[in-house]
């Protein structure tokens, strides 16, 4: 989850299988109250999630909810960077032109 201002979030699902991450749920602009009531199995919230957000969560999904502890609910360069050193090490490669970005919503 990442703030997206005016009291929206941008929210995807991910999934692990055979240590493979795939996209369950696209990234769409959302609200918590939203987002918990659409959360139907267990669930590891991450992301930007201050203590409002979080009781919200709690509240609307109940146990299904799992929130990461507030330390790691903060914006930091260095989440990605630690990614970004994995993937690396993994050998693995992204080519650069054919990145690009993701529009959720028109400006």
């Amino acid at each position: 989850m990442a703030q997206a201002g005016r009291g929206r979030i941008l929210a995807a699902c991910y999934g692990l299988d055979d240590g493979q991450w795939h996209v369950l749920t696209a990234p769409s602009l959302t609200n918590f109250d939203e987002l918990a009531q659409k959360i139907n199995r267990p669930a590891l919230c991450a992301g930007e999630i201050d203590a409002e957000a979080a009781q919200i969560l709690r509240r609307g999904a109940g146990q299904k909810a799992r929130i990461v502890s507030p330390a790691s609910r903060l914006r930091r360069a260095a989440y990605l960077a630690e990614i970004v050193a994995g993937r690396l090490e993994a050998g693995w490669q992204d080519d650069p032109d054919a990145l690009s970005p993701i529009y959720i919503s028109m400006p």
